[in-house]
């Protein structure tokens, strides 16, 4: 029985959740690429407002750049955007010897770090809109009673399938 408060859920959820401009964004976000590593990006495209479509040629010399992507939503019209930027991921500080780390990996690594954890951000967001969108289009609070309501139950039938009742 804890299959009816969830499809009831889902549905009221997915029913006002396209509504939401922000919903896009952070799926979006959601789907940006990490950084490449010595590789080109060309041919950038957005497909539906949500996943980056790309083309990267490799390069085989260690110096090469890299490439960075920004995932973010216009200030003015809020459309979804992607921004690609070339970074010195090779880059190393004078001569290298045997233990010689490119000073660029650093900013690779970085960025990299920097782009999970704006998926960690993104995926916070978009639980939040879909949790709490119909409240937010409709402007009604009552919606966020009524999913009280159905978490309460959907915690309650779980508490009944583990205590085996």
């Amino acid at each position: 029985m804890i299959i009816f408060p969830v499809l009831f859920t889902m549905t009221l959820s997915f029913m006002f959740a396209s509504s939401v401009e922000a919903l896009t964004v952070a799926q979006l976000r959601l789907n940006c690429p990490l950084p490449i590593y010595n590789g080109d990006v060309t041919n950038l495209d957005i497909i539906n407002d949500v996943q980056a479509n790309y083309t990267v040629t490799f390069s085989q010399n260690m110096t090469a750049n890299g490439a960075r992507f920004q995932c973010f939503d216009d200030s003015v019209t809020h459309a979804p955007e992607i921004a690609v930027s070339s970074e010195q991921y090779g880059l190393a500080l004078g001569d290298c010897d045997i233990f010689c780390i490119p000073i660029g990996w650093i900013g690779y690594l970085s960025h990299t770090m920097t782009g999970i954890f704006d998926k960690i951000v993104a995926f916070g967001t978009l639980i939040y809109l879909i949790t709490f969108a119909p409240a937010q289009v409709s402007g009604l609070s009552f919606f966020i009673y009524i999913q009280a309501v159905l978490f309460s139950f959907i915690a309650f039938g779980s508490f009944m399938v583990i205590r085996g009742g």
